[in-house]
């Protein structure tokens, strides 16, 4: 099996492609471990380059991947198309001056109005992207042979 991609039209082109071919169950299974890993190298720069007060942002970087469902597909970056996606959380939250519970790592990448913006998490993303496509596609392919393996022992 071979498969080119250039870009991320390109990639989600791909994928429906790759569904309509091995079926919707073997692509969310496939592409859930691929999508795992391929979120490593973004949560590594993230923590590189994470500001340091006391220490919990970096400690609180973490990653994973999921099959989406329907309550997902209703959120703001997700689709009806999508199958699974990947992700990354800093989840660093604190109590303001009235008690409220805020989180401090949007307040670090967004600024407020006391606090300058240190975008780290984008900046981190943004570093990772290109390794993290490599990734992707390489791991993709071998999770999509291993279930073509696995789907030509059942005949």
């Amino acid at each position: 099996m071979q498969f080119e991609v250039k870009g991320i039209k390109e990639f989600e082109q791909t994928l429906l492609a790759l569904q309509a071919e091995f079926g919707s169950t073997a692509a969310k299974r496939s592409l859930v471990p691929a999508l795992r890993k391929a979120v490593s190298p973004a949560k590594d720069s993230i923590k590189s380059i994470a500001p340091v007060d006391t220490g919990r942002m970096k400690t609180t970087v973490r990653h994973g991947a999921k099959i989406a469902t329907q309550k997902d597909k209703k959120r703001k970056y997700l689709n009806e198309n999508t199958v699974a996606f990947g992700y990354i959380d800093v989840g660093v939250k604190y109590y303001d001056e009235k008690g409220q519970y805020r989180p401090a790592t949007e307040a670090r990448e967004f600024g407020t109005a006391e606090q300058a913006a240190t975008p780290f998490i984008r900046r981190g993303f943004q570093k990772a992207i290109p390794n993290m496509l490599d990734i992707l596609k390489k791991d993709l392919g071998i999770q999509l042979e291993t279930w073509a393996s696995k789907q030509r022992a059942k005949r």
